[in-house]
């Protein structure tokens, strides 16, 4: 029995130590695949952290090094992006706000952001959006929103997916804007998108538009599109609000600021801002610990099967954090609804972050709830389409974005997805 006994323990300390060694051949081999990663892209400077700029020198690209501000005041003729997020900013700062607009200045030439080494342009629609064409008519083939992923941020107009859309045959209207969440898309589709009763909305999603709403939701204002019947008729104030427009931009300046939506970083600079991931200096220590095993099966764990609510408010100090679930759960109830009323259907589609394929997301904020967004989706029984596919099957996911450093996607990355869309929806 004593015999018997001593077996099984050296049998479970075996097993133990098994365990403990596989766990450690993980951890070893996520470590060669970082240096591996980071050994393909090393001209590309991860290894040094270098700016955008360093890079762009790198690869022989010229970097025009201008924050927007400068840019702006050496091209007076040039507007920038007004945000609708900024309204947000005025509105908490007086208390009130005496338009709300959900678009940018109209029939401007406005400059868009950097992240390829120029600004570009676009001639925004009578309305501020990035539309060159007046597709404002009723039964539109599809109308695509978003944030700065819909709204073409970072490349010329001719290679964001509207116009890509447009150009296979597939019309569509743009009335996404930078910043935007979803209480800020349904408004925008409130004012301008419903009455067109298209036959798709193509609802983009990104990782940052829970924690977007939750913002959103402190606003009176926006909060008031909830209600049955609000609407501020806003395509019949563009002159009220391009004077707005006017003042806070004449502000901005004045007070000697970012552009509006600079403060952000979310639109311009995003690169220059989020530091390069790399090794710790302390590899050895993080090894023993285990870290990159343990955060890579937590973030992929929550990243794939995360459905309980609950989780989403844990180690944030969010506003509203309750609400975030029951709200974009009735904003895309609304949606539903009121374009199937007209025979139309509304798609969601999954856009993933760069990090989502370049890093061991230790941010738990930027994780995309795709459990959650998916259970909410099946509830309502829309249909989705998930981008996250398209670019891990892609040979170099590096292909999808500027530079193959973190920011939206270039131009070849919006053609792929324009196409997998048009595919999809057909």
């Amino acid at each position: 029995m004593i015999n018997q006994n001593k077996i099984i323990i050296q049998n479970i300390k075996l097993l133990l130590f098994s365990i403990l060694i596989s766990l450690y051949i993980c951890e070893i081999f996520l470590l060669m695949y970082e240096k591996n990663f980071k050994s393909k892209i090393e001209n590309k400077a991860y290894e040094n952290r270098l700016s955008r700029k360093e890079t762009a020198k790198n690869l022989g690209i010229i970097y025009d090094d201008r924050t927007p501000l400068q840019f702006y005041l050496e091209n007076k003729d040039v507007f920038p992006p007004m945000h609708p997020t900024q309204s947000m900013k005025y509105e908490k700062e007086n208390n009130k706000i005496e338009i709300f607009p959900l678009s940018g200045f109209s029939n401007k030439k406005t400059f868009n952001c950097n992240e390829t080494g120029k600004y570009n342009f676009f001639q925004s629609d009578k309305y501020g959006f990035n539309n060159n064409k007046d597709k404002y008519k009723k039964n539109i083939n599809s109308i695509i929103i978003g944030d700065s992923f819909g709204f073409g941020d970072c490349v010329k107009y001719n290679e964001g997916i509207a116009y890509q859309l447009n150009k296979n045959g597939f019309e569509t209207l743009n009335l996404s804007y930078g910043g935007n969440g979803p209480l800020l898309q349904y408004s925008t589709l409130i004012e301008y998108g419903f009455e067109l009763t298209p036959k798709n909305i193509i609802w983009l999603y990104f990782d940052n538009d829970l924690e977007d709403l939750s913002y959103e939701l402190n606003s009176k204002h926006l909060s008031s599109y909830l209600k049955d019947d609000v609407f501020y008729d806003l395509k019949n104030r563009e002159y009220e609000k391009n004077k707005f427009l006017q003042k806070r931009l004449n502000s901005i300046v004045l007070k000697n600021k970012e552009i509006a939506g600079h403060e952000s970083n979310e639109n311009y600079e995003t690169a220059n801002n989020i530091k390069r991931w790399e090794i710790a200096d302390n590899t050895i220590i993080k090894t023993l610990l285990l870290q990159r095993l343990i955060y890579t099966l937590s973030d992929r764990l929550i990243y794939l099967f995360n459905n309980n609510e609950s989780d989403y408010c844990q180690n944030k100090n969010i506003s509203n954090c309750n609400l975030v679930f029951p709200t974009f759960k009735k904003i895309l109830f609304n949606t539903k609804n009121r374009i199937e009323k007209n025979n139309g259907k509304i798609t969601f589609v999954f856009l993933p972050v760069y990090d989502r394929f370049f890093r061991f997301n230790k941010n738990q904020d930027r994780i995309l709830y795709k459990g959650q967004v998916k259970k909410i989706l099946k509830d309502l029984d829309i249909n989705y389409i998930d981008i996250f596919d398209l670019i891990e099957n892609e040979n170099d996911p590096n292909n999808f974005f500027p530079m193959s450093l973190s920011g939206h996607y270039n131009a070849y990355g919006y053609k792929k997805i324009a196409i997998e869309l048009k595919s999809k929806l057909k």
